[in-house]
């Protein structure tokens, strides 16, 4: 049972051949109930056999096996990652990175972006290419100024920049706005 005890943190695991996990009694702890698994700053592999885990995997080049489990969290740091056994129920919490999608045989492959150049990367094995992957980031790109742009005319055609504009119309007859990208 993993009763009080909520998260296991291995410190180092160079050269270890097997860990024993006890809680503050000595008791020994079933990492198959773990609902929170920190992994190292080494290449791991970590296997998750309960439902609605947080994994954070640190540094390194960590192989994650998910066994279908659902709603699982997974938290990226840093390397280039595996999950095998990430589903539609499943989050990536990629913090503030930026990031990019490609598919790549039969895997989806998240980019990790920093400052417009990949530091890492998590490769969800076997995922289906026509659903969503759910990721959670707070990145915002920066913002691009633009043009201030105002109308005070009627039967007119108002185009924005590709940057981001600020657009202002007084009149309402026979006006069109056409944004262009940014974020207007």
């Amino acid at each position: 049972m993993f009763g009080a005890t909520d998260s296991i943190k291995i410190l180092y695991s160079a050269n270890l051949s097997s860990i024993n996990i006890v809680d503050a009694d000595d008791n020994p702890v079933e990492v198959s109930d773990a609902k929170n698994i920190v992994g190292t700053e080494g290449d791991d592999l970590i296997v998750n056999k309960t439902r609605g885990a947080t994994i954070r995997a640190l540094g390194g080049n960590d192989s994650i096996q998910n066994n279908k489990q659902r709603n699982t969290t997974y938290i990226y740091e840093s390397g280039d990652d595996t999950i095998d056994g990430f589903n539609d129920s499943d989050t990536l919490d990629l913090g503030d990175y930026a990031w990019e999608t490609v598919q790549s045989d039969a895997d989806i492959i998240v980019h990790v972006i920093d400052n417009e150049a990949t530091v890492g990367s998590v490769t969800l094995k076997d995922y289906p290419a026509d659903q969503e992957v759910n990721i959670l980031s707070t990145y915002e790109p920066p913002k691009v100024p633009g043009e201030e742009i105002s109308n005070s005319t009627s039967s007119t055609l108002i185009v924005g920049t590709a940057n981001d504009d600020t657009i202002t119309n007084d009149r309402f007859n026979y006006v069109t706005i056409t944004a262009l990208a940014g974020n207007d």
